[in-house]
């Protein structure tokens, strides 16, 4: 099966992330995929170069709304003889309209990585539900990546489309990924980073943005910090964004001053991920998180708000969640899990993770649900 790929314009962390192991996991399973953008700009560097160089990256270089755009695309999609598109974010609606009437009809999965952003009464949330709407029924799918999507948005406020919804959990390379954290030199990556052998290190991995809570989070850790004694623990930030400077003013002055480390953006997340005791997910609002599908996957204890497709994850972990918005119990919580990790019951339930996100969360099960899904509307498009 030919399958492409259109992102028209930005896509941020774990959804680019989940974008490029798709394609690369259809290549895998023995399909051709190519990924089509509108601009290179759209493909962070550490993907970009490596899509270019084995020719599975287009770019239409063009605006994301445009007709010219539109139509581009469309031919593209018909010159490379595409069986299958899947495409992200709300531009690519127009496309799949255009593709409904003066294409050939090629079979469309559009993917909603997080909509419920949407939920939150405004002018936009109501330009959205109507632009939804008005291109949703020239789709074939929608593909949302956990069940509180459907329900919360979907089966709430767009009924109509209900029957076009499937949820195909992100998935990731976890034996590629298991692989690589075991190779890391663990003393030379702590050293690099000025971290002692010897401290707890929590981290929290993603852009450095308001919806994914640092802020509040270390203001409570650092109202806590106290009982943290006598392993007060290294809290290490793996990301950037706009927040790095507001992040560095709360700690300054800090008992967490000397106990910040902030790495930037890094390409593989193996190094840092071998050193990381608990990982953190403090955001306000998630689609199904990348971050805590790779703490699973290498046996890492994950606290975090049970915000989004995260109580999907760990249902079978109702310790390591917090309620929406409750940083002191995240704390308590972070707090608790650091004191008894070396126990036999943290020992099983990291095991049991990991178990858990190898046979549900893998890049492999992913593709196959993408794959079922296709051939499904393609024999209906056959039986026409």
């Amino acid at each position: 099966m030919r399958i492409g790929q259109y992102i028209p314009t930005l896509l941020y962390g774990g959804a680019e992330a989940i974008t490029v192991a798709l394609h690369k996991g259809f290549l895998k399973a023995g399909h051709q995929s190519m990924i089509i953008a509108n601009s290179a700009e759209y493909i962070a560097p550490r993907f970009r170069t490596e899509l270019l160089a084995h020719g599975e990256l287009q770019l239409l270089r063009t605006t994301p709304y445009s007709l010219f755009g539109i139509k581009r695309f469309n031919s593209l999609a018909h010159e490379c003889n595409f069986d299958a598109i899947i495409s992200h974010l709300t531009p690519t609606l127009m496309s799949a309209l255009y593709n409904r009437v003066f294409g050939k009809q090629i079979p469309w999965i559009y993917v909603e990585h997080n909509p419920l952003s949407f939920l939150v009464p405004s002018p936009r949330t109501w330009t959205r539900r109507q632009v939804s709407r008005f291109f949703y029924p020239s789709l074939d799918r929608i593909a949302v990546v956990s069940p509180h999507i459907k329900k919360l948005y979907f089966d709430r406020y767009l009924p109509k489309f209900s029957d076009k919804v499937r949820v195909i959990p992100n998935g990731i390379d976890v034996k590629n990924l298991q692989q690589r954290v075991l190779s890391v030199n663990q003393k030379s990556v702590r050293l690099s980073l000025g971290i002692p052998s010897y401290a707890p290190v929590i981290g929290i991995i993603g852009r450095l943005v308001n919806v994914k809570g640092h802020i509040p989070f270390i203001r409570e850790l650092i109202a806590q910090w106290d009982s943290f004694r006598p392993s007060y623990p290294y809290l290490l930030l793996v990301g950037d964004g706009t927040l790095k400077d507001a992040i560095l003013a709360e700690a300054r002055g800090s008992p967490l001053e000397h106990h910040l480390v902030m790495t930037g953006a890094v390409a593989d997340i193996s190094a840092v991920l071998s050193i990381i005791d608990i990982i953190i997910i403090s955001s306000y609002s998630e689609g199904l998180p990348v971050n805590l599908l790779e703490a699973g996957a290498v046996g890492t204890t994950a606290i975090a708000m049970a915000v989004g497709g995260v109580p999907f994850v760990l249902s079978d972990n109702p310790e390591w969640m917090c309620p929406p918005g409750d940083y002191a119990q995240l704390v308590h919580r972070l707090r608790s899990a650091l004191a008894d990790k070396d126990n036999q019951a943290a020992i099983d339930a990291r095991r049991n993770f990991s178990e858990k996100v190898s046979n549900q969360f893998d890049i492999d099960v992913m593709v196959s649900l993408y794959i079922k899904e296709l051939e499904q509307i393609r024999e209906g498009y056959h039986a026409r």
